[in-house]
């Protein structure tokens, strides 16, 4: 007789807030996979990468945006709902962990900065398989593509499991489906943005600063996620959390100090 297999529980987050777009369009798609927690939060959280609440305290509202799954929304970061979530909000630990669908793009360095990214790695660093899913873009509002992809790669990542330490991140092009080239299995570009601070004046003549700046292309070959990117095929980058550099640090250990 054939063992009867439980649904896959998968925690949903991003850092677009709870009410985002593409968080709703993620969360349709995945209740077709399995039971579907959404803890995200109240607010947008763009860009505050890994950042964690600690000198005040979480406010958790439960949410009702669909009878198919729960919903709850923190006044915190992504990295807050996560740790939160697995700890107080599911029923059971999550067999998977998804952020997103997010809306921009999340390529090459800009990796660091991501709120959704960030999402993801906690996931990772709660040893549950993560992804991290971005939309290219803040116009292209149609996610049947992202939808498709995620129906796709979650029962490959919840069958197969991922290494120790290691998320995905996932950008997907902002074209229709079936207006994709394909998928590519490749590397965070080494592309980043050199950043400028324009100067100005608020009402009362005091000066503040708002952030800018222009994006310098160093990686052009079709190994990178920028440049796949931009031919619209969706890229995966395996991503590994790994700090200690043994090479280096054997050769330091030879500096006289």
């Amino acid at each position: 007789m054939r063992e009867q297999r439980t649904a896959m529980n998968i925690l949903l987050t991003n850092d677009d807030g709870i009410y985002a777009d593409g968080i709703l369009e993620a969360a349709e798609e995945l209740c077709l996979l399995g039971n579907v927690t959404v803890v995200a939060p109240s607010h947008e959280q763009s860009a505050v990468s890994s950042k964690i609440t600690v000198h005040e305290p979480l406010r958790v509202n439960n949410v009702h945006i669909s009878s198919k799954f729960k919903s709850y929304c923190v006044s915190g970061t992504p990295a807050d709902c996560v740790k939160l979530a697995i700890a107080e909000l599911c029923d059971e630990k999550p067999d998977l962990v998804v952020s997103g669908i997010n809306q921009g793009s999340n390529t090459g360095f800009n990796l660091i900065y991501s709120g959704t990214v960030a999402g993801a790695v906690e996931g990772m660093l709660n040893g549950i398989p993560s992804i991290a899913i971005s939309l290219t873009s803040f116009l292209h509002k149609d996610f049947t593509l992202s939808r498709s992809f995620l129906s796709r790669i979650v029962p490959k990542v919840h069958a197969e499991g991922l290494p120790y330490h290691t998320l995905l991140n996932i950008n997907i092009p902002p074209v229709d489906k079936g207006k994709e080239v394909g998928v590519k299995w490749c590397k965070l570009s080494q592309n980043r943005y050199i950043e400028n601070f324009e100067k100005k004046l608020d009402p009362i003549g005091k000066p503040y600063y708002w952030l800018g700046g222009t994006k310098l292309e160093v990686d052009t070959s079709d190994e990178f996620d920028d440049v796949l990117i931009k031919k619209n095929y969706i890229t995966i980058v395996p991503v590994k959390f790994e700090f200690n550099d043994s090479e280096v640090l054997n050769k330091l250990r030879k500096w006289e100090i």
